[in-house]
């Protein structure tokens, strides 16, 4: 691979994973100038190459491979484990202008990518500190929207008055749903049905 199609195939991971060059750094831990226009060249003039290390974080963050890199830097099409569903963060749960339960239009969303793709799913960013050590700030959640949920499933919920929590579900009796903070056993919590406005299972996390 010469320069130019190194810096394409990371231009490529940036633009599926609807994130700018400078957001696909901070994702992937790094300085948010790493692959800015500027930083390709160096002030001798001489072109630059991103090092290993910085491309090893980012094909770690999108689960992709170097295999995978090559085909995006030779502009081949196939990639063998690239999917990507729709993504939203946690914060936007909440906000009826960025994120419906019943939303069946995500065109507007960003994506994110996974190493499996199943059906019903959606991707939830982690923007909060609220639930570390479990999902650090950053962390990738594949939220299924039709799922049977059993007892100590971790789940996303919205409650009708906005409020959203990462939660282990202990049982449901048809009318109240029991929950357990995932940092705390010994906080528990009971909502009733009508106030939940979505409860969807967590079935994968990236950290």
């Amino acid at each position: 691979m010469n320069y130019d199609q190194i810096w394409q195939a990371i231009d490529k991971i940036a633009k599926q994973n609807g994130l700018s060059l400078s957001g696909l750094a901070k994702k992937s831990g790094l300085d948010a100038t790493t692959f800015n226009k500027s930083k390709r060249v160096g002030p001798n003039g001489k072109k630059r190459c991103p090092s290993l290390e910085s491309l090893n974080k980012i094909l770690d963050t999108c689960h992709l491979n170097f295999a995978d890199f090559y085909y995006l830097a030779e502009n081949k099409s196939h990639i063998s484990n690239y999917l990507t569903v729709p993504s939203v963060t946690l914060s936007n749960i909440k906000n009826p202008a960025k994120f419906s339960p019943k939303q069946n239009d995500t065109s507007s969303w960003q994506t994110a990518c996974l190493p499996f793709l199943p059906q019903n799913t959606y991707a939830v960013d982690v923007d909060s500190k609220n639930f570390e050590p479990f999902y650090p700030l950053g962390a990738t959640l594949v939220v299924e929207r039709y799922s049977e949920i059993n007892s100590m499933d971790r789940v996303i919920i919205l409650t009708k008055s906005s409020e959203t929590f990462i939660k282990e579900f202990l049982f449901f009796d048809g009318q109240v749903v029991k929950l357990q903070s995932i940092n705390n056993p010994k906080d528990v919590s009971v909502l009733k049905v009508q106030d939940i406005k979505l409860l969807n299972r967590i079935i994968w996390a990236s950290q």
